[in-house]
């Protein structure tokens, strides 16, 4: 990791986001990351080791920091804070899982109807392969609600409308009363309630599975849109902009036409 981080910082709600010394995703130039969530403890099987006994036999440990990594695995920290001459040693009870593509990171969750939906529409490698992105998965149980897609035009709608680009929104990134525009042009806003997160209509029921080209949340509904207001005219008719102009020349005189304007 670039940055120290010690125990405390990663176990202040709603976690940390951990920078790696990993630049080969495609996030923007961004490195890849790794996400704490104290709101997730575990109980943790642990080697006696690390507990001061000699013997390596299983053991069950108290409730541990979890820490998010690829396919939506994680471990946790089972031995913090132990300082050396670069930093901080923190002993995990597993390796770290490289971040994968959506469509993988989707297939080894199960959420088999996202990705029919993004296969069907031809949007599989564009999702795995547009940089730095966001991504609201429905759940299985999301799609079979009744009328649950009939907020969008499309499947390729739905699934944009899923979307964030340009964000790499973790949950720790996510704040109450922010508002995002997702790559159909619709916008969403987050919501904090009890600890809960939501997506306008649409609960986080798993949070924070880390992408290879960003992070995906998995959510109990279909996101139902909103659509940005209008921006309202504040000009006159003679304000009116060029659309178009062209020259002509009529018996050596030259005519100006401008759309929109009355010359």
């Amino acid at each position: 990791m670039k940055n120290t981080n010690d125990i405390g910082s990663m176990s202040v709600p709603p976690g940390g986001i951990l920078y790696s010394n990993d630049n080969s995703g495609n996030r923007h130039g961004q490195p890849q990351h790794a996400v704490s969530d104290p709101s997730n403890k575990t109980q943790s099987t642990a080697t006696k080791r690390w507990l001061g006994y000699r013997s390596n036999a299983n053991i069950t440990s108290p409730s541990l920091l979890k820490i998010f990594t690829g396919l939506g695995d994680y471990v946790n920290i089972i031995k913090a804070d132990i300082p050396y001459d670069g930093g901080l040693i923190h002993i995990v009870d597993d390796y770290f899982t490289l971040p994968e593509p959506l469509s993988n990171t989707a297939s080894a969750n199960g959420h088999t109807s996202f990705l029919n939906m993004a296969k069907s529409s031809n949007l599989t490698s564009t999702l795995d392969n547009t940089p730095a992105v966001t991504v609201f998965i429905p759940s299985n149980g999301a799609f079979s609600k009744p009328n649950s897609t009939t907020s969008y035009s499309s499947s390729s709608s739905l699934l944009s409308g899923h979307v964030i680009p340009n964000f790499l929104g973790y949950l720790p990134a996510l704040t109450n009363g922010a508002t995002y525009t997702t790559q159909a042009g619709t916008n969403v806003t987050i919501t904090i309630r009890g600890g809960d997160y939501y997506v306008n209509n649409a609960k986080i029921i798993a949070s924070n599975q880390i992408l290879e080209n960003g992070v995906a949340h998995v959510v109990d509904s279909i996101v139902v849109p909103t659509i940005p207001a209008p921006v309202p005219f504040k000009g006159s008719a003679s304000s009116i902009k060029e659309a178009s102009t062209a020259f002509f020349v009529v018996g050596g005189a030259a005519l100006l036409f401008v759309a929109g304007v009355l010359m």
